[in-house]
């Protein structure tokens, strides 16, 4: 019977101690040699999968504000408000006015969000606002709408004048923020300050009438994008002769002092104008006889 060598013995048992210390190293990756290369733990790296947190912006709502602010019409007209909105979402859309609700029925709202306004009056100048919601966000737009009530309330009218005097051609406006000005056969009138003058409420003196003076005269009335004109012809009468009523009538036409200042008129050598001269016939018929065409008795 052979003994077993104690050398040989030692050894197999270290080489077995190495095999399955091997063996539960490959089994258990876990396991690491403490040589300083040891791993961030999980919670501090930086995730790209799971659950991710809502999207923002996924109830998105917006109105378009590209167009116009503003909004023009006149009086009988009809007019549409826009408001086009965008939204994920079912959207609810409401108009109001100045701050209140809407209650005339010329009031329309369309299936797009926008506001049809029917048989337009000045009452409904203002400020609309369009609120869109859709449970998650609201949107607004505010417009103005302005209603334009332009008229020529006096006109001029043809007008015939003696050669050197002076007349004018009224053009009284209605309406808020108008401009007015005046053109002779089609060019505009510059007024110089002394020969063409332009009154306050927008009527048109010219003085020192002369010949290449005649014409067709313009009164052109324009707010926003809206415009009314009137036009008058003018004529110069180039002998001494004035058209006015003659001496022999005198006694038959009055002035009539509660429409005008007869002496103011005559000393600004307005009588040559109709207009004027009807307001102060007798006046105007006394200084329009030359200094010299007294006949003298005796």
């Amino acid at each position: 019977m052979s003994h077993a060598c104690p050398v040989c013995v030692v050894k197999c048992c270290v080489l077995t101690m190495i095999a399955e210390d091997a063996r539960s190293a490959s089994q258990n990756p876990s396991v690491r040699q403490a040589s300083g290369s040891e791993s961030v733990p999980p919670a501090q790296l930086p995730s790209s999968t799971g659950a991710q947190p809502p999207r923002p912006g996924s109830h998105r709502l917006s109105i378009d504000k590209s167009g116009p602010s503003s909004v023009e019409g006149r009086p009988g007209q009809t007019v549409r408000l826009p408001c086009r909105v965008t939204s994920s979402a079912l959207v609810t859309v409401e108009w109001r006015r100045d701050g209140r609700p809407l209650t005339s029925p010329r009031y329309t709202q369309q299936s797009d969000g926008s506001l049809v306004i029917s048989r337009l009056s000045t009452e409904d100048s203002g400020f609309y606002t369009c609120t869109a919601s859709n449970g998650h966000q609201r949107d607004n737009r505010q417009l103005q709408l302005r209603v334009l009530d332009l008229k020529i309330t006096t006109a001029p009218n043809n007008v015939r004048v003696v050669q050197g005097s002076s007349t004018q051609l009224p053009c009284v406006v209605s309406g808020n923020n108008v401009n007015v000005g005046w053109s002779r056969n089609g060019v505009p009138v510059r007024p110089d300050g002394r020969h063409v003058l332009v009154s306050v409420d927008g009527s048109l003196i010219l003085n020192n009438v002369q010949p290449a003076d005649e014409g067709a005269y313009t009164c052109n009335a324009y707010t926003g994008t809206y415009s009314v004109s009137a036009t008058a012809e003018v004529k110069v009468n180039k002998s001494t002769e004035q058209a006015l009523p003659s001496s022999s009538n005198t006694a038959e036409c009055t002035d009539q002092p509660e429409l005008a200042n007869c002496d103011l008129i005559v000393y600004a050598k307005l009588c040559s104008s109709e207009y004027y001269s009807n307001f102060c016939c007798a006046s105007c018929s006394r200084h329009s006889q030359p200094a010299g065409s007294r006949t003298e008795q005796g």
